[in-house]
């Protein structure tokens, strides 16, 4: 009686042993899909990384006007400085293409230059057009050509490119300054809107809105050479505004 109490209490010891490793083989094997499938979703939701763009204002290239040659123009990015020979402190630039008509043109070459729109202007007088904007054709005669902006520049520049075979043809495009905004301050009357490096609250330029506090004087500093530091713009008041809690 005691041995066959003995040899059932040993077959249920196996079959719990057995039972255990199955459950255990049968977790690993759920977690394994588990993994693999978690993992699979990850890499096709994960959005690719974005490039920001963190420059603004700077060198801006217009429409192209002119006679039997048409201009397009790419922005070079800043990585790509090095490959096309842009100096690393351009602040911006452009590679221009010009594409000559007809397209059965025998004599394609063509010569760049750069000059102001008007070097006669306050502005402009005195100085050298080279040393705010350049254009460097990739090769003698070449369709294509780099134009770098150097620094602030108050005054119109105007990129040309003409056939060598017939000046009459050509054609241009004007670069203007886009101003970067690179100070400001705010006061309302007597009241201090810094405190200990920080602003508690937060401003805005609006039409038409009657503010409190007292009278709000705004200043802002560009890097527009002839203006400097201006006033707020005639006819805008400020509007101050508390933190969200």
């Amino acid at each position: 009686m005691n041995e066959n109490r003995t040899y059932n209490h040993s077959d249920k010891v196996k079959w719990a042993v057995a039972f255990l490793l199955i459950f255990v083989l049968l977790a690993g094997l759920i977690g394994a899909w588990v993994v693999l499938l978690t993992g699979d979703k990850t890499e096709d939701e994960t959005p690719p990384a974005e490039e920001v763009e963190t420059s603004y204002g700077g060198a801006v290239i217009g429409e192209s006007v002119g006679n039997g040659v048409k201009l397009m123009s790419a922005k070079i990015a800043a990585a790509d400085y090095a490959e096309y020979g842009i100096s690393t402190m351009a602040e911006k630039a452009y590679q221009l293409t010009a594409t000559v008509e007809p397209a059965d043109a025998g004599d394609k070459n063509v010569d760049w230059s750069v000059s102001f729109v008007n070097p006669s202007s306050s502005w402009a007088s005195g100085k050298t057009v080279t040393d705010y904007v350049t254009v460097t054709p990739t090769s003698d005669g070449a369709l294509t050509a780099n134009v770098e902006c150097k620094q602030a520049f108050g005054e119109q520049i105007k990129v040309t490119v003409t056939s060598r075979e017939n000046t009459n043809v050509y054609a241009s495009c004007t670069v203007d300054y886009a101003q970067r905004l690179s100070g400001a301050s705010l006061s309302f009357g007597s009241i201090n809107t810094v405190y200990q490096d920080e602003t508690p609250v937060t401003w805005e330029v609006a039409t038409n809105v009657q503010g409190q506090g007292g009278k709000a004087q705004f200043k802002y500093t560009t890097g527009d050479p002839k203006r400097g530091t201006e006033s707020r713009p005639s006819g805008y008041v400020l509007q101050a505004r508390s933190p969200a809690p």
